[in-house]
């Protein structure tokens, strides 16, 4: 035994050793270790707090932050939280009613057992209903503040990456906006494939097949496509992030843009199968149209998209890919959109001067937009590409450092420089996020795309064609156009994917099983509380139970507004209770509904009567009776109060304690209950 101690403590210094060098090393031992330690701290205190000093809140904060700090880390789902939630809530009401029944304790105070389970039942439910419409509503938050804290943090991803590598935490993908929300500020967003090796070709991202290339119909050079991703629009010195953006839900079938109003582009289909698990964003060619499946799109404007996602693993999709000559590029002016020039010529106002006049002598003896844009990717692919770079440093501008001082590097690099030198010579440029063209498989007629494909590129925008690709990255091929616009020798797909119909029914479909299976699992759990209620007073004598039972009708007296008064006999009571009920069974409908419940009332009030006042005590017939008629009447209880609601009667509430109940009574009792046909 002890030798196994000492092998698991040293396990663990040797853990905590690399952990405060600055190592990455995962130990699953250790790392169970830690966690089992932290949950038992957690368990611990919150216990200690909530048992001793009856604090709750505070008791299971730790715990709370603990969950908290690990889903945000590993991008899990914050759903896990809302059973910690509901507990909390469920904690702290009982918790002030432990302090309340101490206190009356103390004074002397009479009061009722069956507070506590009402109390508890009802608290259940309003905790359950919190934590649904917590669920359920979109969360409030201030985006500009969590866009700053993603920036500032972007720097540390690598010192944190450390620290959650030994601690066995992984990222998970994304689902929704929630992916989005992950990929807002990237900082470099190829930064993984520093000092990767071989590895990462064999890691199979997706295949893609299109449209245009059929097994029947080989081609000697199939089309390079670049497969998009993200866009980013905002860069910071150190890396890149998106300004704001909404989401927008999209069925299936329903386009994003009309493909009628993109001259120079055609139509390609693509089949896609993401292999593992590498995310929920969708991948396209160029600029996305519509996807046979329903799916999320987060843009910035109507006209420009930040990113897709989609929940199938296959699915097919359709973009438009722009087919333009050099001769056409070279003819278009500097007659930019507004929201172009507004968002893509920026840059910030402490790029560096070198960097600036860096970009004016490229540019400066080159006539049109796209020589310019030539110029600076053609000076770019000089150097040399490499992924044996150290990152930059947090102090330094990005871009300045990678052209003045690293001068190598890889494609987040590359791609970065030439956005902000081609904004710094006027040309509106975007950093665009995704996968290279992959390997083409020509047996399959299908692109296989690994993790070593992961990609950054350059977008560059000019008016009448929209959004042209620019490879700066000395390691990819250089690309290549020619003089006159190719000719577009595949013709558009027949068939249009399939019809929002079919993605609004399957939503419709959606919603109502969602719907049916929340009554049934009300209902279900009516059912079950129905027969633990029933199974408890069972268990009571015969003459407890009555009592109990007299108390229940009491309150649900309270809720109906009933006139109550101190003082007030068992008898004058059900005389208010009737007179009530029947103010409420007013309409054929509610007669039938609430009338036996008068009858039913008085029974109880007598068989209660007996039991308090007179030596001859319910026997086990009256006590099951009472039970069943106690379970009808409580039926009718609800309705008429529901009936109350209906009709905007005004509540008024006298209370009254049930301890009070204490006079003789004279009345002649009720017969017996009235019993359902």
């Amino acid at each position: 035994l002890w030798t196994d101690v000492a092998t698991l403590l040293d396990r663990a210094r040797e853990w905590v050793l690399a952990l405060v060098a600055g190592d990455s090393f995962y130990d699953p031992v250790a790392t169970a270790l830690v966690w089992s330690l932290a949950m038992w701290a957690a368990a611990v205190w919150a216990g200690w707090m909530v048992r001793r000093h009856n604090r709750p809140l505070w008791g299971v904060a730790p715990a709370g932050a603990l969950l908290s700090t690990t889903i945000s880390y590993a991008g899990a789902s914050p759903h896990t939280l809302l059973p910690l939630l509901a507990a909390t809530l469920l904690l702290i009401a009982l918790g002030r009613h432990d302090a309340r029944e101490r206190r009356w304790q103390a004074t002397g105070t009479d009061f009722s057992r069956e507070i506590r389970r009402d109390l508890t039942v009802w608290v259940t439910f309003t905790s359950l209903a919190l934590v649904m419409v917590a669920a359920l509503a979109p969360s409030l938050s201030v985006r500009g503040i969590v866009e700053s804290v993603q920036r500032w943090t972007a720097g540390q991803v690598d010192q944190t990456g450390q620290i959650t590598t030994s601690l066995g935490l992984e990222q998970q993908p994304g689902q929704g906006s929630a992916i989005f929300d992950e990929m807002r500020a990237a900082g470099l967003p190829r930064r993984h494939l520093v000092g990767s090796g071989s590895e990462l070709s064999r890691q199979v991202v997706m295949v893609i097949r299109t449209d245009d290339l059929l097994e029947t119909a080989p081609r000697p050079s199939p089309p390079r496509y670049y497969w998009r991703s993200l866009t980013y629009d905002r860069y910071d010195g150190r890396g890149w992030y998106t300004g704001r953006t909404e989401t927008v839900e999209y069925e299936a079938g329903q386009p994003v843009v009309s493909s009628a109003e993109w001259p120079a582009h055609r139509v390609v289909r693509q089949e896609i199968e993401v292999s593992g698990d590498w995310g929920r964003l969708l991948h396209v060619a160029g600029t996305l149209v519509t996807a046979d499946q329903d799916f999320s799109v987060a843009r910035r404007s109507p006209e420009d998209i930040f990113a897709a996602s989609i929940e199938a693993s296959t699915y097919q999709a359709d973009s438009l890919v722009a087919v333009v000559g050099e001769e056409q590029l070279q003819s278009t002016g500097t007659d930019y959109p507004e929201w172009t020039r507004n968002r893509y010529l920026y840059l910030p106002d402490w790029v560096p001067d070198r960097v600036l006049a860096l970009a004016r002598d490229l540019t400066a003896t080159e006539p049109t937009p796209y020589d310019r844009a030539l110029a600076i990717e053609a000076y770019l692919r000089t150097f040399p590409y490499t992924l044996d770079v150290p990152l930059p440093p947090p102090d330094r501008d990005v871009v300045d450092y990678f052209l003045f001082d690293l001068q190598q590097g890889y494609c987040d690099y590359y791609a970065t420089a030439m956005v902000v030198l081609a904004r710094a010579a006027g040309l509106p440029a975007r950093l665009v996020v995704g996968y290279f063209s992959g390997t083409y498989d020509a047996d399959q007629a299908r692109y296989i795309v690994t993790a070593a494909d992961a990609h950054a590129w350059v977008e560059v925008y000019f008016p009448g064609y929209g959004w042209v690709e620019f490879e700066p990255t000395g390691g990819r091929p250089a690309m290549e156009r020619t003089a006159e616009p190719p000719p577009i020798e595949w013709s558009e797909p027949e068939e249009s994917l399939d019809s929002a119909a079919a993605g609004q029914s399957k939503l419709a479909q959606s919603w109502w099983l969602g719907m049916l299976g929340g009554l049934a699992s009300l209902a279900l759990a009516g059912v079950v509380w129905s027969a633990a209620d029933s199974w408890r007073l069972r268990r009571l004598t015969p003459a407890v139970a009555v009592t109990t039972l007299y108390r229940r009708l009491r309150r649900h007296g309270q809720r109906l507004a009933v006139p109550m008064r101190a003082g007030d006999t068992s008898y004058e009571f059900g005389a208010s209770f009737a007179k009530r009920t029947t103010d409420l069974a007013r309409g054929r409908y509610w007669k039938a509904v609430l009338a036996p419940a008068i009858q039913e009332a008085q029974w109880l009030v007598s068989l209660h009567v007996q039991a308090s006042y007179t030596p001859c005590l319910p026997d086990a017939d009256d006590h099951g009776q009472a039970i069943q008629t106690w379970r009808r009447l409580r039926r009718r209880l609800w309705a008429a109060w529901v009936r109350q609601g209906v009709t905007g009667f005004k509540v008024g509430w006298f209370n009254q304690s049930a301890g009070q109940d204490t006079l003789v009574d004279s009345n002649v009792p009720a017969s017996g209950p009235v019993t359902d046909a």
